[in-house]
């Protein structure tokens, strides 16, 4: 294992374990079954970093990120995102009306990149003021 990858797994593992604990300790007191619910949830995530952990290990290789084969999936992120912010402030359109809209279209016509569109879709619900 390449010591950035072992920072990198080590920051996720951190901040996503101190999320649990800051959730645990905020729904303990007032809503004990949620936090039952919500172990669910962290067993499932001790899992998922225990099987990236091993396959990080044995030296699999996970696939590299690089703007030549994944330039097209972020212009794809980008338009979702400016189409949906269009939708929603010109045509007067709900946020999410806009983006579920965005999404279907995407799945039905862009089916390769409609993944990419949707993820963008919900960054281009956010406010006007925002942006």
């Amino acid at each position: 294992m390449r010591i950035r990858n072992l920072f990198g797994f080590l920051a996720l593992l951190i901040f996503t374990l101190w999320l649990y604990f800051v959730t645990i300790y905020n729904t303990y007191s007032s809503q004990w079954i949620f936090l039952t619910v919500f172990g669910f949830f962290i067993t499932g995530s001790f899992y998922a970093f225990y099987r990236v952990f091993k396959d990080e290990t044995k030296g699999k290789n996970i696939k590299n990120v690089s703007l030549k084969t994944h330039g097209m999936d972020f212009l794809m992120v980008l338009f979702g995102a400016i189409t949906t912010y269009i939708i929603h402030v010109y045509l007067d359109a709900g946020p999410v009306l806009s983006s579920g809209l965005v999404g279907i279209l995407a799945g039905f016509f862009i089916k390769r990149y409609g993944v990419a569109i949707f993820c963008g879709s919900f960054v281009g619900m956010s406010s006007p003021l925002l942006l």
